[in-house]
């Protein structure tokens, strides 16, 4: 088992938790992985022993959970780059799979190499009907094609934690920011624009009914960054939370009262454990995701003006067992979904 590269995983965590890491031997459209089948197997297996490098020629499966990487708001290289390695991979007879997530939309020059890529795929998880339409569109009706909930529908709480912690914070709603709500990867500028007044306005009218408020750093030194920015206008300053275990952060999401995120997982985390949530939206992956729950009232987009926000909020706050039990009841038909789609990969990759 090896993982890709990535700022959420470095070479120091990786190392200390003797994982070992998938080198990808490209930069931009020049992609020279192909040449690693041709270095010959005692320096690849002498690559992996010493410094716990593996390169293509060594991995059988690609399980690919990047969660929302490929689509028109995405670099167009990023896709181009995708349809070479899911390609090799195929004329190798080595199954590339899409876990559930976020795909599209894909136009113009985009289509060609994410048609490619799905083509040669073993199996695609579009994680909602946006998606699953998006790459329908592309491929027509394939039967490796499924549609199938977050996968992190299954994630359950840990032992290792201490519930007792949480227990303080079973009164407060959690707010949840996203620096991408300020990227240029969001393609709504009225979003990017009006993100901060429209997080504030939230932050004031449930100061004004006496709400109790934690902020959850969800992902790292940019959101944090915001968390601090929202606090400099507050006379009445939130307290911020931050845990380095996603496990611990579930938990903790699972013990308030409410969540108001713009992390998509931070909504998931939330939704599937029966916490109600409200979503910011910087893409088509919250409406979907709140539709799934018949929860998509609860979307704050650009268009929400203050009385829209102030009148979201007043439902939210008087939301009952009952709500709570039916987002519990559509946690668990997810739960099974996902389940159904491990069996698939496992079916694929020949665990038993």
């Amino acid at each position: 088992f090896c993982l890709a590269p990535s700022k959420n995983a470095p070479i120091a965590q990786r190392m200390e938790l003797q994982l070992l890491q998938k080198m990808n031997f490209r930069k931009n459209v020049l992609d020279i992985s192909a040449l690693t089948y041709f270095i010959p197997k005692k320096f690849r297996t002498a690559l992996i022993q010493s410094y716990g490098v593996v390169t293509e020629a060594d991995a059988d499966v690609v399980l690919d959970a990047s969660g929302f990487s490929y689509g028109d708001q995405w670099s167009g290289i990023v896709l181009k780059q995708l349809a070479l390695e899911v390609s090799r991979f195929k004329r190798k007879n080595k199954p590339y799979i899409f876990m559930s997530q976020a795909l599209g939309p894909f136009s113009g020059e985009n289509c060609k190499p994410a048609k490619k890529a799905f083509l040669a795929s073993k199996l695609i998880f579009s994680r909602d009907v946006e998606s699953f339409k998006h790459v329908k569109q592309l491929i027509g009706d394939k039967s490796h094609h499924c549609l199938s909930p977050d996968i992190t529908h299954l994630i359950e709480s840990d032992n290792r934690f201490e519930s007792k912690k949480f227990s303080k914070y079973n009164k407060h709603i959690a707010l949840i920011v996203n620096s991408k709500m300020l990227s240029n990867k969001n393609l709504d500028k009225k979003a990017q624009a009006t993100y901060i007044e429209q997080m504030h306005c939230v932050i004031n009218i449930l100061q004004q009914k006496k709400q109790l408020i934690v902020m959850l750093n969800h992902d790292g030194l940019a959101d944090r960054e915001i968390c601090e920015q929202l606090n400099l206008k507050l006379i009445n300053k939130i307290e911020i939370l931050e845990f380095e275990c996603p496990i611990e952060v579930k938990q903790f999401i699972g013990s308030c009262k409410g969540v108001i995120s713009s992390r998509f997982h931070g909504c998931v985390s939330a939704l599937s454990q029966a916490v109600p949530c409200i979503a910011f939206s910087w893409s088509h992956k919250y409406q979907m995701l709140l539709d799934d729950y018949d929860f998509s009232e609860f979307l704050i987009s650009s268009t929400s003006t203050d009385k829209d926000i102030e009148l979201m909020l007043e439902s939210f706050v008087k939301l009952n067992e009952i709500d709570r039990n039916k987002l519990a009841q559509q946690s668990s038909v997810n739960q099974e979904s996902v389940k159904v789609a491990w069996g698939k990969i496992k079916a694929c990759i020949d665990i038993k």
